[in-house]
């Protein structure tokens, strides 16, 4: 009984920052009532992602939806990538167009206003941007920790404990 919960107890802990902390002894007990060390044993070569990698990849290339490819989100990853594109690229033609606009009827005024509006909407553009990145930051962070409990939890399951 105590080798099992002693294996429960390293197993847990190797699982330390990769599952919700509130989480940890709901595990260990579960494991610790385990008879195969086997199945314990099996546990451990669960591929369980690290929410440093996800973080990482949130703080570098978050704008790109690279977080959420790294914790498996497909779908969102496209829509952030694409969002994210399709903005810059709607921001920045219609910069270029009324800047243009003004320019080519030779009102020095209006492309000035037309310059200003484009980078005021460039502005708005990188604000919302900047908003979606930071709270994707914590979304993946807590989302890969959820995301690896919840495949120890149905690995469990599926063993049985």
């Amino acid at each position: 009984m105590q080798d099992s919960q002693m294996q429960a107890q390293q197993m847990v802990m190797a699982w330390a920052g990769k599952i919700p902390e509130e989480s940890t002894l709901v595990l260990q007990e579960r494991i610790s009532k385990a008879t195969d060390t086997n199945k314990v044993a099996s546990l451990s070569m669960l591929p369980l992602k690290t929410p440093v990698v996800g973080l990482v990849l949130g703080l570098f290339f978050g704008g790109f939806g690279a977080d959420r490819f790294y914790k498996g989100n497909i779908g969102l990853g496209v829509l952030k990538l694409l969002g994210i594109s399709a903005m810059w690229i709607f921001a920045f033609i219609f910069g270029a167009m009324t800047t243009f606009a003004g320019a080519a009827v030779g009102d020095e005024e209006g492309a000035a206003v037309g310059a200003a509006m484009g980078f005021g909407l460039m502005g708005i553009v990188w604000l919302i941007v900047a908003v979606w990145v930071i709270a994707d930051l914590f979304l993946v962070w807590k989302g890969i920790k959820k995301d690896n409990f919840d495949k120890i939890n149905n690995q469990l399951l599926m063993l049985g404990l």
